[in-house]
């Protein structure tokens, strides 16, 4: 340092803490009101319960604090179902602003549809259901999201089906 020489600081930076935040915190979802879906051989904790049919869950950029989203689901098929069980499939896809979109499938009554995708925290992003194999069935969904914030999601984020539990 010179004789005479003032040091100035860096000004303060904002450091953001990412941890894994369930859906039924950013959907505000009472723990009493979880449902519970019961396949042939297991029961599955839900905080979405929704038709295949669209958007599900939709956030702006502005509402987006997180940098990846998990979603663990299965589907039912109902009795009046056209196709044996298994033969039903249900996919979620995360549709987002600037990345390509991430898809995942499972056969109805399963457990273990799984799906992970990277999100860019400031832009938009888009859950969606679709069905392949038959009509009048629904989607039961759980999972977390990693964000800075443990802030509840708009009620506008939850776009489709029947119910946020």
């Amino acid at each position: 340092m010179l004789s005479g020489s003032i040091t100035i600081p860096d000004p303060p930076a904002i450091l953001h803490v990412f941890g894994q935040v369930p859906l039924a915190t950013l959907l505000q979802v009472a723990p009493n009101s979880i449902g519970v879906y019961t396949t042939p051989t297991a029961t599955f904790p839900y905080v979405i319960e929704t038709n295949p049919a669209g958007p599900v869950l939709t956030l702006s950029g502005a509402e987006n604090s997180c940098e990846s989203v998990s979603f663990v689901f299965t589907s039912s098929q109902q009795a009046y179902a056209t196709v044996a069980t298994g033969a039903y499939i249900e996919t979620l896809t995360v549709v987002q602003e600037s990345l390509a979109p991430t898809s995942a499938s499972a056969p109805s009554n399963t457990i273990g549809g799984a799906l992970t995708a990277q999100l860019v925290p400031g832009q938009s992003w888009s859950l969606t259901a679709s069905a392949v194999g038959t009509a009048g069935s629904e989607v039961y969904i759980n999972g977390y999201a990693v964000c800075d914030s443990t802030a509840p999601w708009p009620a506008t984020s939850f776009v489709g089906g029947d119910e946020a539990h």
